[in-house]
């Protein structure tokens, strides 16, 4: 009886911890959430999205660099490779791409907020203009 209870409990203490399955893109998604609803001081937020995307909405305090705009090479080279930039996109592809094309032209302090404005709509303070 007393190795039927134990086993039980074990059994329960299984199951309960293999319900609470922890998900490695929600912190990281905070992490973003909590980057974005403070102005960073240490750098420059980056809405690498097209200008009609960034119109309806974006991160406040966010600069437009359009991801798929003809001059984005000379663009990337204006900025000041001396800060930090914060980068993020719709959904996080341009945002990934973008980070690898500023570290090839020598902007190195960035960090991909790869989750995406698409995913942080309701947990941030939006800048609709």
């Amino acid at each position: 009886m007393k190795s039927f209870i134990i086993s039980m409990v074990t059994l329960f203490a299984i199951v309960t911890c293999a319900q609470k399955k922890i998900d490695p893109d929600a912190s990281a998604k905070q992490a973003s959430i909590n980057v974005l609803k403070t102005t960073p001081t240490d750098g420059i937020i980056l809405d690498v999205r097209t200008p009609e995307e960034f119109k309806n909405g974006h991160v406040p305090q966010a600069k437009n660099l359009n991801f798929y705009a003809d001059n984005r090479a000379d663009l990337i080279a204006e900025l000041d490779p001396s800060k930090k930039y914060y980068v993020y996109c719709g959904g996080g592809v341009r945002s990934g791409k973008m980070v690898a094309e500023m570290n090839e032209l020598g902007i190195t302090n960035t960090v991909d907020l790869h989750d995406g404005f698409n995913n942080w709509q309701g947990d941030i303070q939006l800048d609709i203009q």
